[in-house]
């Protein structure tokens, strides 16, 4: 595992005017939440449980087993289980960690639905690198949210309530739709491409019609420790928005990763704080104590463990109070094909 000792943070992103305190973005968070859920319980709410595929999660319980977590459920070990190490996501390089963030949870939440749900769908492609793209085509998405709360020109950011209502709504975009073009994908990583797409609605609307068959069916709010755990057990990872800043604490005495490296706890960084969204990417029961692990969307480096850090639950369930989250639940693909000779 990577140990990265600086601590910088990198590009964040949740606001539409700089000049909001933390309590005015929370308070229109939850404004535009709760308009959401009235106008469509049936949508804002969790999805709908049914029978898991038992062999492909026991391949999950044992590669957290030999992570050191007892009890819980990581997506990053569907990832480990699904591809033999985790997925390598390149780094956000401005601030549109909404839909970095968002498009984590999206990719977790479709190898859960066809691994470990058995849904007869099919995903975008099979890595997250080139045109064939496990993930969506972030910056479609991330114009979505800005358009809702009509965020225009060269400024960064978005928000939570208006990201998921935009893939709701619009859709996700997949990457080797005829004629997108970009640096690389699922992101570019070019500052300038990025920008274009979020600037206006032009180039949304060319892909528009392709996208709208690939929308969020459900997507619960998110408001305590239990919530969350629910969540992450019918398999649905969770974006955050917040101002929380973290750094690390301590090395846990006993807990390890397979590969011999030592697990970081972290604290909140009273200091400063981030402007950001990330993902909530499961939980682990380790030595009888709960730990919360997030995802964020710095790169492979930007914490001691590589892309994500741990937290106890005690700091999450600090955190929720002070944060707006949801999950990304039931997301509609296409069905899959039957064999030709059928």
């Amino acid at each position: 595992m990577i140990d990265n000792s600086t601590g910088n943070p990198g590009p964040q992103g949740w606001w539409i005017n700089e000049a909001d305190t933390e309590e005015d973005k929370l308070l229109l968070e939850r404004k535009r939440t709760e308009m959401l859920t009235e106008a469509a319980p049936a949508r804002f709410c969790a999805s709908t449980p049914g029978p898991v595929n038992q062999f492909f999660l026991d391949k999950v319980i044992t590669a957290q087993k030999a992570d050191g977590i007892e009890s819980g459920l990581t997506f990053m070990h569907v990832e480990i289980a699904a591809f033999g190490k985790p997925l390598n996501w390149l780094a956000q390089l401005i601030g549109s960690c909404v839909a970095s963030g968002g498009m984590r949870a999206w990719v977790a939440r479709v190898l859960c639905e066809i691994l470990i749900l058995g849904q007869t769908e099919e995903s975008f492609g099979v890595s997250i690198t080139d045109k064939k793209n496990l993930a969506h085509f972030a910056p479609y998405n991330y114009r979505l949210g800005r358009a809702i709360i009509n965020l225009n020109g060269s400024s960064d950011g978005s928000i939570c309530s208006a990201h998921r209502q935009g893939m709701m709504e619009g859709g996700s975009l997949p990457c080797d739709t005829l004629g997108l073009s970009s640096d690389t994908f699922p992101e570019p990583q070019s500052e300038q491409l990025y920008r274009q797409w979020g600037a206006n609605n032009t180039l949304t609307e060319k892909y528009k019609l392709i996208a709208q068959a690939f929308k969020l069916g459900t997507s619960d709010n998110i408001s305590s420790p239990e919530k969350m755990t629910e969540a992450t057990n019918r398999f649905e990872p969770q974006m955050i928005c917040s101002n929380y800043a973290f750094r690390p604490d301590y090395q846990h005495p006993t807990w390890k990763y397979a590969d011999g490296s030592p697990v970081w706890i972290y604290k909140r960084d009273t200091t400063t704080s981030w402007g950001h969204n990330m993902t909530i990417y499961g939980y682990a029961n380790v030595g009888g104590k709960i730990y919360v692990m997030v995802k964020n969307s710095w790169g492979m480096k930007a914490h001691k463990n590589g892309d994500h850090f741990w937290i106890p639950i005690e700091l999450y369930a600090q955190w929720i109070k002070q944060a707006e989250s949801c999950s990304i639940g039931e997301i509609d693909l296409t069905d899959s094909k039957p064999p030709i000779w059928e």
